[in-house]
């Protein structure tokens, strides 16, 4: 099995004819490669260089002193990701420091999970002006971009943050030397389609690997106690209010199955699920365990039975590509980076997005014929050791690297 160490082995006894750099654009990722001290280990000719990061964190003071000036003194619609809402801004703007003050002062500050949800409250109210305070994290740049594109609503005005996203991409086609990697092929098809690469520069790399002797696998089968498993952060765009309506059906019905739950709940998140939602969790059947730490999820999926995840869109969600190394049987939304997860009916299924009704359905074949439980707990893993695990992902970046 090609392990972590042997990985690093091999970077470092690897003979580059040329500087190798590699560009990451996230404050986390800079974070744990910094503390992990990966800069030492390679070769002098493998630059990490840290990028500009989250473009939330980054996100320019006058940017969101505008986004608030149009709220509280324009008549408009204000949109975009829950994260957004809540950056701060040094220089109070009307008495507010961040679109989420705002909008506790009364401003129509919506909270978005998609760029379509945008445009969809465009067509809901022609008559009001729809401004989308739009910036590009991994799993929404390509539908923005794709987004913009077509034929949008009158009323539906775009405030991009920036343009620095847009010429930094435009430079990098003419350099030879450049890749985009994606995570999904629906990404990737949407660059290619607009022309913002091409398929020589273009790859598709399954995420960063999943380590199969850390999360092993543990078989599932009609003898153990059936459990559905939910574990993302609580707000709507990860289908968690799906999950809590298709749970109460099964729960009504089938009340010996069990059903839990592990994300955290943040009350200051716009994007997050409803006190009134989050109450009716806490007082129904199903087992609350709050955030559970990274270190002990590999206990929690070997507990439970089935993955559940109707997200409205991932770029490839890693919480689920390990649960299935552990052997679990994946429900997931048939939307770009989900559908990447499961082939439908081998290893699981897949669900319409925001459709609690084929939620429940899906999870009511799984009960009423258990013995698919086992065929379908080996072909996760199965998947996983075929297409994303560690040590293949680790070659496909080392292949990279000596071109």
């Amino acid at each position: 099995m090609y392990s972590v160490e042997s990985l690093l082995r091999d970077i470092k006894n690897t003979s580059l004819s040329k500087p190798f750099r590699i560009l990451n654009v996230c404050g986390g990722h800079e974070r744990a490669i910094t503390r992990a001290g990966f800069r030492t280990l390679f070769q002098h000719n493998i630059h990490l260089i840290p990028g500009p990061g989250c473009p939330v964190c980054i996100c320019p003071e006058e940017d969101i002193a505008y986004a608030i000036h149009l709220a509280i003194n324009e008549n408009v619609v204000i949109v975009s990701f829950g994260d957004m809402l809540r950056v701060p801004v040094e220089h109070e703007m009307g008495g507010c420091s961040s679109l989420i003050d705002a909008k506790n002062q009364g401003a129509d500050i919506r909270p978005i999970s998609s760029p379509q949800e945008a445009v969809s409250i465009a067509l809901e109210e022609p008559r009001k002006v729809i401004v989308f305070f739009a910036v590009g994290f991994e799993t929404t740049m390509a539908p923005i971009a794709a987004t913009l594109l077509n034929d949008l609503p009158n009323n539906f005005k775009v405030r991009l943050f920036r343009t620095i996203n847009k010429i930094a991409y435009l430079f990098l086609m003419f350099n030879k030397n450049f890749r985009f990697i994606f995570q999904n092929q629906n990404d990737m098809d949407i660059f290619l389609d607009k022309n913002i690469s091409n398929k020589s520069n273009s790859l598709l790399i399954s995420g960063s690997g999943i380590n199969t002797k850390e999360f092993p696998f543990f078989e599932r089968d009609e003898k153990k106690e059936l459990t559905f498993l939910f574990a993302a952060r609580l707000v709507k765009s990860k289908g968690f209010n799906e999950f809590m309506e298709a749970g109460k059906v099964i729960m009504t019905k089938y009340p010996e199955t069990k059903f839990v739950v592990a994300g955290k709940f943040d009350f200051e998140n716009p994007e997050t699920i409803s006190e009134k939602t989050y109450q009716s969790l806490k007082d129904s059947k199903i087992e609350f365990l709050g955030e559970v730490a990274y270190e002990e999820m590999n206990n929690l999926y070997k507990k439970t039975t089935i993955f559940v995840l109707p997200s409205y869109r991932e770029g490839l969600p890693k919480v689920a590509l390990e649960a299935a190394s552990t052997g679990m049987p994946l429900i997931l939304t048939n939307v770009p980076g989900c559908r990447e997860c499961v082939e439908d009916n081998v290893n699981g299924y897949l669900i319409r997005e925001k459709d609690s009704n084929d939620l429940a359905s899906k999870m009511e074949q799984i009960i009423l014929n258990p013995e698919i439980i086992s065929q379908m707990s080996v072909s996760s893993r199965r998947m996983i050791e075929k297409r994303f695990s560690l040590s293949l992902i680790s070659q496909e970046f080392l292949k990279l690297i000596m071109e």
